[in-house]
């Protein structure tokens, strides 16, 4: 990039493609929820008439095969039941495998910047660049 250009301009240039892909996704989005619904709503109508079947999916020839299948999806009611349990048993498989940045951060703020053994850090410089705010104005 050349060295002519501004700064002032570089952060102008920056913001303006920034807030192009901000509406961009909005549009996009947007665009997508509709077709999602309307999908959701041919998948429940589907569901049914499989259900009304007593089948399990449909072959449509040169179209396309549907299929039932389940999704689970669990969440913790009760912390102290369940971190219990897990002590007790220590089977940590109910776990994914990462770490959230926020308690290491917590962790190394309160260990004089060490990090847990195991731990491997790996930290990436960005620049950020944000909008200038217009100072507001209220009528009273």
């Amino acid at each position: 990039m050349s060295k002519d250009i501004s700064t002032d301009r570089l952060v102008r240039a920056f913001i303006k493609m920034r807030n192009a892909r901000a509406e961009l996704t909005r549009e996009y989005e947007a665009k997508d929820a509709e077709v999602k619904a309307s999908m959701k709503m041919i998948e429940v109508e589907l569901l049914g008439r499989a259900q009304e079947s007593g089948v399990t999916g449909f072959t449509c020839k040169g179209v396309g095969t549907t299929y039932t299948s389940e999704d689970m999806h669990s969440s913790i009611k009760d912390d102290k039941a369940f971190f219990d349990f897990v002590r007790e048993t220590g089977d940590l498989d109910f776990f994914e495998r990462r770490i959230t940045n926020k308690h290491l951060r917590e962790y190394m703020a309160e260990h004089k910047g060490e990090l847990p053994p195991g731990i491997h850090v790996f930290r990436e410089l960005r620049m950020r660049v944000t909008t200038q705010r217009k100072p507001r104005t209220t009528t009273e």
